[in-house]
Order: C-alpha cells, then structure tokens, then sequence
C-alpha cells in the first residue's frame, strides 16, 4: 500500500522519524507480536500495516478519524486492532521488562560504585489524564493539573523492570508504592538489594531516600562542594538516582501519546502507558542509541545465572527500621543527629465541643460551590472557619493558622487511614458503635507498614461519616491501576463479551453501502439486522432465516387478532373452498383466518428473503470489486510518476498521495503529454 510504502519501506530516517523505530527494530516488533503475542494479520490488513498504525497513533497522538483518514480504513476498524495490538503487545511484559542485577563490588562506574547491592531507581511521574468532571478532584495533583501517578522502576542502563499506572494523580508517592509490593502480581525487591528513591519516600527496608534538610538536586552542586558527610551523600545519590528522571524524559520525549491528555478511557490510557514502556525497553535494546549522548552501557542481558524466583526472598511491605537508618548512616560514614527542635511546646488541646463545630462547619463549607473547588476548598476557606467558630465560641481563641490548619491535618490524616483499612479485606465498621471491626492479629500486622493507622483500634471514630461527605468523593482510589498480567485478562474478558460480528476491514463507503442494503428488511416492522461478514455461511444463513421467520410471523399474527375479511372471501377450488366455507360456519374463525393469513405471508416473506439475500450479496462483491480497483489505480499512478526523471521516491509518495485525493488533477496528469508530467508533478508539490 501506498502510504506502507512511506513509513517503513523508504528509509530509517523516514521511519524513525513516523514510527519512533527503525525498518530493522519495525520487523522485530513484528515478529515478536506474532510468535509470542499472537496477533496475526486479516483478509484485507497485513500484519505490517496493524503495527504500523498502533505505532503512528502512540507517536504522533492521532484521533482514529485522523488514522483512518492516512491508512484509509474505517473507525471502526482502527479501533479494534488498535485495542488487539495493545493487548497483543502486553503479553511481551515478561519478555521486555529487565530483570535487573545488583551493582558489584568491581563497579567502576563513578555513579554507581558507591551503592554495592543496588538494582536501580524508581520514582513516580504525572500523565496528563481525561476524566469525566465529577472524577476531577481525585486527579488534580499538587500542581493543578488533571493526571495521574505512574510508578516507575528502572535499572542503571535506563530499562524500566517494573511500571504501575492508573493511581489518580492525588494520591501519594508513598501510597502507590506500597499497593504495587502487595500486588499478587506487583513490584517485588529481593532481599538483600535496594533502590534508590527521593525524599518523597522514606528511608524504609531496601528503598534508601536522602538526607533531608540537605541539598540534594543536582542543580544545586554546579558552584559550590560538598562541606559533611550528609551533603556528600546526598550529591552521589542524586546522580544515580537521576537514572530514572532521565527514563521518563526519553519515555514522553518518544511517544507523543503521554505529553497531553488522550482521548482514551483511564484503563486504556493506563495500558497505553505500559505499552509505551515495554517498546521502550525494545528500542534500549535492538535500536543503536544514536539520538543519546551518553557512554555505552555494559550492563549484561543475560539472566541466565540469577536465582530463580522460587528460591529467592522478596519484601511484600514497606518498613522503616533502625538497621536500615544504621546503613545509610555507615553509607554516609556520619551519624544522623537527632535533634527537637521545641515541637508540641505550643500545642493546642482542642475540646469535644470546639472539633464538634470546626466538623459542623467544615461539611457545611464542603457542600458550598462558593468555597469547595475541584482540589479541595478555595483560598481563605479557614478564615472563613475562624469566623465561624469565633462567632459560636467566641472566647476559644482559635486561629485559623495554626489552630484550624493543624486541626483540619489530623481529622483528613486520621479519616484517610480508617478509609484505607475499611477498603481492605477482613476490616469491617460498626455504624451504631462508630468503631473499627478487625480482629487484633489482622490490625497488628497493619499497623506495623500503616504508621498513622496506631491507636485506631477500640477508639470510637464518631465524625467518621461527617469526614466522608468532605473527602471521600476526593480521595484516590486507585481503581484503575492495574498490573501486566490484570490488563491482559480484563482485556480477553472483555473481548469475550463482545457480540459475535464478524466484521470487515473495508473503508467507510462499504459500510455505508451496507447499511442502505438492510434498510429494505425495516418493511417487517421489526429492526433491520446487519450481518458484517466477508464470507456467508450455510450455517449463518439459517440464522438470518429463521431470525427473519420468526419476527415477521409475529407481525402477522399479532396484527390478525380480528377476523379477516379477505381470508373469508377468498376463493378457493374444488374441496378446499368448501371446507373452507364449512369451517367459517364455525366458532373457530378467528383461529382459521389467522392460519390462513400466515400461510399467505410466508411465501411473500421467503421472496423478500432471497431478494434482501442477493442484494447484500451483490453489495459485497462490488465492494471487493472496488478495493481491488482502487489499488490497481493507486499502483498505476505510482508506476506513472516514477517514470519521470528527478522525481525521488519520496517525492513521487508525495506527487500520487496528491493526485489520488483529487480527480481533476489525476485527469490532468494523464491527459498531459509527458513532457508536461514532470513540471505538473513539480507544481503540485509546491503548492503543497
């Protein structure tokens, strides 16, 4: 096909630059999707063509009206093998996730040498989402926008081992950490080894943070050295742990899909991510990195000598512990100093009373449009609660900062770990008591990876459900997020689901074909049924039958319920009309009219049948007669503009890319004589 032609046939230039990959990486990904994915090619689709087109939407960020216009398919079309690919792909994710290996001891590498026992970095990063307006508030980030939170993991050659997308953007770091290590199928971090993290986490079991308090970016080394122990530390993680920001900057730099936000539902958009990913780690690998300047990387890919998954130990939750605060202490060779800093020597007791109204009066600002935004309350909202307050109390003397403010952190902190433990299993709420229902063991265990969670248990919540009318329609839930191996089961569910239709891969004008040609069943009363298939067969011919039977002698049995006229003068010789006449005496009229005018319309409704059969199949056939006349047109143009002198290959794509949009101007070329051709041919590209 022509614009095939143009993508991956030219040039790597041409195809770096319209599918992010060049002809020789094009082919693998092919092959992969086929041996291992499962994806196979159609009737009219090649396999080349599917993959291509998965490949420009991911990179240029194309609507399926924009695809089918260039690849000339339908939108329906796009669609589903853009889903079939997706899903395809995914199955690659333990093919293509690096399974990563600990820095040795030997490491010369300057970034890294220092951090023995490290497989690499993670952090999380923003995708610009859409979502329906009531889910807005759980997606607004700190920063404003509407996205949501990817984890990430990478390993020091810049290969991602494990991604989680569709947290919403609301939801903490910290948070989205701890749902992917308690996954059946999520992150996991071998005993032993650790990754580096930023001072969003904490310095927990194998995730080691940096010093706070502490320069850190590495924007902040470019004028001045190190001066302790800590700053030094700080300095040399920075520069390792820059691995993964790098990750994500050559992820959204490739694919354009993940700079704005998609016309994708979340889940997809999710997927989407993954995808993006696994092609990432695919390009790291078979693709000379000539676009990177940075030294080569010697990172083995053979896994071959690592420990197999059974036999080694892996972390399920994350912990801080004073042996981990000890490593990071000996790694920076100083002891952390503990300071107090004068915390609680102002500390305010509040009253039953006083967080009896500050709640009353925060849920009646919460149910404001004039206060409540999408990202909580608007600006001077505790003000607002001051006055409030002052005006029921007059003489509590509580300020909205840093009374109110302070107050408002416990209540949101406190309902949020009651909500987390409520939407795990084996916690349940008793709404007449107010208290948390969970055995001790069960909330023992919780409390000892859920700090804010301790002393919840046995102590009556009675604002509780108060607090969930303010924050519960805001709070991340992360019911979108969802693994490798979740994606591609709910996506073979849900294409399970899907009716039976054996669809074509025809351009638009068939299926406007084929929707006139059914329209003539509508005379029956009932829907007009469309069959999309390319091939009839006798089985799925009865059905249509027996469908069209079946519907049209309901018609005429309910619309015959009075006696008919014309069956009681019908004519009829010989016998038949006198047994008709006896029976008419009967009081089984009705019932014999209603026969009669049954076995009249089943002749009519077999000759609409053969007639409706025969038109559709007539439909069909000059539909494939008009897909091989366009491509017989398309090679005869390509062929004519080729035969010109100076005209180059892509230049002729682009001279017969034109002439078959417009016919005056094909009429125009070949009508010209052929010393007119070459300059006609040069005018059109300047135009364009």
């Amino acid at each position: 096909m022509l614009v095939l032609r143009g993508l991956y046939k030219e040039s790597d230039v041409k195809c770096k630059s319209e599918l992010r990959v060049n002809r020789r990486t094009f082919n693998i990904i092919c092959e992969m999707l086929r041996d291992i994915g499962g994806l196979s090619g159609t009737k009219n689709m090649s396999l080349q063509e599917i993959v291509a087109m998965f490949l420009y939407t991911l990179a240029h960020h194309k609507k399926n009206r924009s695809i089918g216009q260039y690849f000339f398919r339908s939108g329906e079309t796009v669609s589903r093998q853009f889903h079939l690919c997706l899903r395809a792909l995914l199955k690659l994710h333990e093919v293509l996730l690096y399974n990563p290996t600990p820095i040795l001891d030997d490491c010369e590498d300057e970034r890294w040498k220092f951090f023995k026992n490290c497989l690499g970095a993670l952090d999380g990063t923003y995708i610009n989402v859409n979502v329906p307006s009531q889910e807005r508030p759980k997606y607004r980030t700190r920063k404003g926008t509407i996205a949501m939170n990817v984890l990430g993991v990478c390993a020091p050659n810049l290969q991602f081992i494990y991604v989680l997308p569709g947290w919403e953007g609301s939801a903490h770091d910290m948070r989205v950490l701890r749902n992917a290590l308690s996954r059946p199928n999520g992150f996991r971090v071998p005993r032993g080894n650790y990754y580096l993290v930023d001072a969003g986490y904490t310095n927990c079991e194998d995730f080691l943070a940096p010093y706070r308090g502490q320069r850190y970016h590495l924007k902040e080394w470019t004028d001045r050295q190190p001066e302790s122990a800590e700053e030094f530390y700080n300095m040399k993680h920075a520069r390792a742990r820059n691995v993964i920001e790098r990750c994500f900057g050559l992820l959204k730099g490739r694919w354009s899909i993940l700079r704005s936000p998609s016309f994708f539902p979340i889940r997809t958009h999710g997927r989407i991510v993954m995808a993006c990913c696994l092609l990432h780690n695919l390009i790291r690998k078979f693709m000379p990195t000539d676009d990177i300047n940075e030294d080569e990387l010697n990172e083995s890919d053979d896994d071959s000598e690592s420990d197999s998954d059974d036999e080694r130990e892996f972390i399920t939750s994350v912990a801080t512990s004073d042996h981990w605060t000890n490593f990071r202490n000996k790694l920076s060779q100083d002891m952390m100093e503990a300071s107090n800093r004068g915390r609680g020597k102002n500390k305010r007791y509040w009253t039953y009373e006083e967080d009896a109204v500050l709640i009353r009066y925060l849920h009646e600002l919460s149910c404001d449009p004039k206060w409540k935004c999408d990202n909580g309350f608007k600006n001077g909202y505790m003000n607002k609660l001051e006055e409030m307050i002052n005006g029921v109390l007059p003489n509590c003397g509580l300020r909205a900062i840093p009374h109110i403010e302070s107050r408002i952190k416990h209540w949101s902190e406190k309902y949020s770990a009651f909500a987390e433990m409520l939407s795990t299993s084996g916690f349940g709420w008793d709404a007449e008591k107010t208290l948390l229902q969970v055995d001790k063991v069960v909330y023992d265990e919780w409390v000892k990876t859920h700090k804010k969670a301790k002393g919840l248990f046995g102590v009556p919540f009675i604002h509780y459900e108060t607090l969930a009318e303010i924050y519960a329609k805001d709070k991340a839930t992360g019911d979108a997020s969802e693994s490798f191996v979740d994606a591609i089961e709910e996506m073979g569910q849900e294409i399970d689901k899907q009716p039976f239709n054996v669809e074509s891969d025809e351009e638009d004008d068939v299926n406007s074909t084929h929707s006139d040609t059914y329209s003539s069943t509508s005379q029956f009363g009932k829907r007009p049924m469309k069959i999309e298939d390319d091939h009839i067969t006798p089985s799925k011919m009865a059905k249509v039958k027996a469908s069209t039977i079946h519907s049209s002698a309901s018609d005429s049995t309910t619309q015959s319920g009075k006696p008919s006229i014309k069956a009681k003068e019908t004519k009829v010789k010989g016998k038949n009309k006198v047994n008709l006449k006896s029976l008419c005496r009967n009081d089984d009229d009705d019932l014999v009219a209603s026969l009669h005018d049954c076995s009249n319309n089943f002749g009519k409704i077999f000759e609409n049948i053969n007639v409706n059969l025969g038109t559709m199949a007539s439909a069909w056939s000059k539909a494939e007669e008009r897909e091989q006349r366009m491509d017989e047109k398309v090679n005869k143009v390509l062929d004519e503009v080729m035969k010109l002198d100076g005209i180059s290959p892509s230049e002729a794509l682009e001279v017969a890319t034109i002439l078959m949009a417009e016919e005056h101007k094909l009429r125009i070329f070949y009508q010209a004589p052929f010393n007119m051709k070459k300059q006609y041919a040069i005018d059109l590209l300047k135009k364009k």
